[in-house]
């Protein structure tokens, strides 16, 4: 479904042309990005993992505690994701300018559903 070249020409009269690997990959890297931010997500939410523990051993002690401790975590799964939002922006734009940005964004927007529903079944089972 995809064009072996695609054309574009931008207000300003610069012409791109960006070919079937540009695009196919501007996708892939939608995909593989919303897999490692998925997968990152489920590890700092998941009861499973160190990361929530701590958070609950830090709701024993006080108020304050639990704040900053929830504070700091929540800072700290900020910074994977806008790394991997930034390389997938740089990379795409430069590939296929804003049809590739709109090609990893649907790759990324159609890979987190699945991949977090798998995650919620497989976990209730």
């Amino acid at each position: 479904m995809l064009p072996s070249v695609a054309k574009f020409e931008f207000m300003q009269g610069h012409k791109y042309t960006a070919g079937y690997g540009r695009i196919f990959g501007c996708i892939m890297l939608g995909l593989w990005s919303g897999l490692f931010i998925g997968l990152q997500t489920e590890f700092f939410t998941s009861n499973q993992f160190g990361s929530t523990h701590e958070l609950a051993r830090a709701c024993n002690f006080d108020a304050a505690t639990n704040v900053i401790k929830g504070l700091a975590l929540g800072y700290g799964t900020s910074v994977l994701p806008i790394i991997f939002l930034v390389v997938t922006l740089c990379v795409t734009l430069y590939w296929a300018e804003i049809y590739g940005l709109a090609l990893a964004a649907l790759g990324m927007l159609g890979c987190l559903p699945v991949y977090l529903t798998i995650l919620f079944f497989s976990s209730t089972i």
